[in-house]
């Protein structure tokens, strides 16, 4: 239910949905409010508490991430559908920009622009997007700034 993980055609309906898992969480894990609504079946109606911990709600709803949960994800999103629609998306909304590309798609790295240009000719060649020049036929010195900024980053992280 989570607004980001939901089509754009469902999240109104999603952000409605996780204010409400919001809203249960706050009045279940305070037990004041939690007493409260044992003995009333009924909460206040206000909005947003401003001592809500989220960071207690967030910790309960998602177990921590290892580098292996991580590795895991990576292996089952490099060449998936959600991969392609990543790669569309950013594709055209920076028009072929392949900096932009990096900034928007998981897991990217400089040796997987030779995979993503095939993915985003086939796109091209099925009418699905239209083609960028920049895309193809980038500035080398651009792209050697992007491989030297990728790489410094891959060593500080």
């Amino acid at each position: 239910m989570h607004p980001d993980r939901v089509p754009d055609n469902e999240k109104s309906e999603a952000t409605e949905k996780f204010k409400i898992l919001g809203r249960i969480y706050s009045v279940l894990s305070n037990k004041e409010k939690r007493s409260l609504y044992d003995i009333t079946g009924t909460v206040d109606d206000e909005e947003c508490d401003s001592d809500f911990d989220w960071l207690s709600f967030w910790k309960c709803i998602f177990k921590p991430l290892s580098h292996k949960d991580y590795e895991n994800y990576e292996k089952k999103y490099k060449g998936s559908v959600e991969e392609e629609l990543d790669l569309k998306k950013a594709y055209v909304n920076g028009e072929g920009d392949m900096d932009f590309i990096f900034e928007m798609v998981p897991f990217m790295r400089c040796e997987d622009e030779p995979r993503m240009k095939e993915i985003v000719r086939k796109m091209i060649d099925r009418g699905e997007v239209e083609e960028f020049d920049c895309f193809f036929n980038e500035d080398r010195k651009k792209a050697l700034r992007r491989k030297r900024k990728v790489g410094l980053s891959k060593w500080l992280s």
